[in-house]
């Protein structure tokens, strides 16, 4: 199971203390990706009509805080998973690289959201975009995984 969450900054009225609990609350769920956002007050949304709107600037300080708290949490949950066996989608081949021969996305990794599993080309004879293999993670960092085929 892989949890995941969407979470917006700097939304009108948003308090220092708001922020930081949200924080506190990320830091103790540790979700496996969370897309993130600044708020921004549309012209005709009920919200750009409220007081209390924060500013820009520390919107963009608050968006870039908890980007550093989920790299950490994201690298530490995807350093967990070196050494294990996952299923990934092959998603393309790679044409430019010695090193790996597709990119594929494990169960956990959503399409467009999160990070790519970089598929060694050791063993990869057979494989074919848009099928299925078994992998062994071999390293990770804050958004990709590096994996070989395994039998």
């Amino acid at each position: 199971m892989t949890l995941r969450t969407t979470v917006i900054v700097g939304f009108t009225g948003e308090t220092e203390a708001d922020f930081r609990e949200m924080l506190d609350l990320l830091d103790e769920i540790s979700f496996e990706g969370v897309a993130t956002f600044a708020y921004y007050p549309e012209k005709d949304a009920p919200p750009a009509t409220m007081s209390d709107h924060i500013p820009e600037s520390v919107r963009r300080e608050r968006l870039e805080e908890l980007f550093d708290l989920q790299r950490m949490i994201s690298l530490d949950k995807n350093m967990d998973l070196a050494g294990s066996v996952r299923t990934a989608l092959v998603d393309c081949v790679v044409d430019d690289d010695p090193e790996f021969s597709l990119l594929g996305h494990t169960e956990g990794q959503a399409i467009d959201v999160d990070g790519v599993t970089w598929i060694q080309a050791e063993g990869d004879e057979g494989v074919c975009t848009g099928g299925f293999v078994r992998l062994e993670i071999v390293d990770a960092g804050e958004h990709d995984l590096t994996a070989r085929i395994v039998v």
